[in-house]
């Protein structure tokens, strides 16, 4: 029986969770599905735990990588060896609520015409499971959009959804159900390492004209964890992030069609970004590359924020002159 829907699952030294995101696929109780777990190379029991979970259960199926590819990577190789109608995704540390499939997909088949299915999800602390908000409650650029609802509940996008997506990040990946053959046709971006589920919504959009849609009840919930890119260095991780949005922004001016205004806009962000960019350049002392950022910011958008933040370099590095040179006499002493 050929099945109507793909749950694509990447998982990565997930072993404590992937139990958890399986089961709750499970609940939504259907026999036209099949869960396809993609390890990326994980190093604990993640495997062992999916085949214990794939015992008697064909739905399952488990892929690995020969390599550690990330959630990219890893979300692609499951696109590639789906077979559904629909694709699905669900991060191996998250859960979906019940009706999540069956109230998605009931839509998608009443409403041909809509492409993408996501929606609004609860964000929970892991430790404590303290609820901490609301996904849309924070996501007032979305809910401004020109939206026509055409099911109670249920959005279809009218506006520009390219510019809300580069002001903010609001699509989320394990609360999107997509026809297969545009997910197919635009497979997520594996270079990039912090924003690949807007960049994939934005692809979407721009490479295969999908046409979205977005649902006001949370259908899954997402787990926070105390996480860190570089063990706990805030100011390394701002520059890690800072540097993969503007990696992106400055891949869609270059390959993307771009009205004047949706230009404007990418060259705007590009200039706060590379300001932000050379705030933490000086604060970790690097001033040649804080410099660098400050001019890429004006070649972007010249404005007053240049020209302080030239003027704090300055300072900052006159200061820092002085102190090596008093530390120099004091060695000499």
């Amino acid at each position: 029986m050929p099945k109507r829907v793909s749950v694509v699952v990447p998982t990565y030294n997930s072993a404590r969770f992937i139990g958890r995101a399986v089961r709750s696929i499970r609940r939504q109780g259907r026999s036209d599905m099949e869960i396809v777990v993609v390890d990326d190379g994980s190093h604990d029991e993640t495997e062992q735990v999916v085949r214990e979970l794939s015992e008697g259960n064909s739905e399952v199926i488990l892929c690995r990588n020969d390599r550690t590819k990330g959630p990219s990577g890893a979300r692609n190789t499951g696109i590639l060896k789906a077979s559904g109608q629909y694709i699905a995704f669900l991060d191996s540390d998250d859960e979906w609520l019940e009706n999540h499939l069956s109230d998605g997909m009931r839509f998608l088949d009443g409403h041909p015409e809509i492409d993408v299915l996501f929606g609004n999800f609860e964000v929970v602390e892991h430790e404590t499971n303290r609820h901490l908000f609301t996904w849309f409650d924070q996501k007032r650029t979305l809910l401004s959009l020109d939206a026509l609802e055409i099911e109670e509940g249920f959005h279809s996008i009218q506006d520009n959804l390219f510019i809300a997506l580069v002001k903010e990040s609001s699509f989320h990946v394990s609360s999107a159900i997509i026809r297969q053959d545009v997910c197919k046709n635009t497979l997520f971006n594996e270079s990039s390492c912090s924003s690949e589920d807007r960049d994939f919504a934005i692809r979407l959009d721009r490479r295969s004209g999908a046409a979205f849609a977005y649902r006001d009840e949370p259908t899954h919930i997402y787990y926070r964890h105390p996480t860190s890119l570089t063990g706990g260095n805030g100011l390394e991780d701002s520059k890690i992030l800072l540097k993969d949005t503007m990696y992106l922004y400055n891949g869609y001016l270059d390959e993307f069609e771009l009205s004047k205004g949706e230009r404007h806009t990418i060259r705007s962000l590009l200039s706060e970004d590379y300001l932000d960019l050379s705030y933490v350049q000086r604060k970790q002392s690097d001033f040649r590359a804080a410099v660098g950022s400050t001019v890429s910011s004006a070649r972007n958008r010249l404005g007053v924020g240049c020209v302080i933040e030239l003027a704090k370099i300055a300072g900052e590095w006159v200061l820092s002159r002085r102190n090596l040179a008093k530390n120099q006499d004091c060695v000499r002493r």
